[in-house]
């Protein structure tokens, strides 16, 4: 971490500012804040790097994750879709053997 911000620091991506600390108590020590500057609100990565490479392997990894993710979704409405559609077939045969005895029956009287 600390190499990271020193590299950021010497390249002016990241911007350090020093402060006497304003909590009672503490009125003699210092506060290091940091800040981006304008280089650093455009910095996109460190091209064919180390950086760059753990981006990629990192962006992978999420990918397959939420594809991982997707895909149990998909499976799991799928089956909900098997269960419904298989509640209105026995809907409907219920509802055509009661309309099939009613026709039936009448026209025996």
């Amino acid at each position: 971490m600390f190499f990271h911000v020193c590299r950021f620091l010497k390249e002016d991506y990241v911007k350090e500012t020093e402060e006497l600390s304003k909590i009672d108590g503490f009125s003699n020590s210092k506060v290091k804040y940091y800040s981006l500057t304008d280089e650093g609100l455009s910095f996109i990565g460190y091209v064919d790097t180390n950086y760059a490479k753990l981006s990629n392997e990192q962006e992978n990894k999420l990918l397959r994750l939420s594809q991982i993710k997707l895909n149990k979704s998909t499976i799991l409405t799928n089956k909900l879709l098997i269960i419904f559609n298989g509640l209105i077939a026995v809907g409907a045969i219920v509802a055509s053997v009661y309309y099939i005895r009613e026709i039936l029956c009448c026209c025996n009287k």
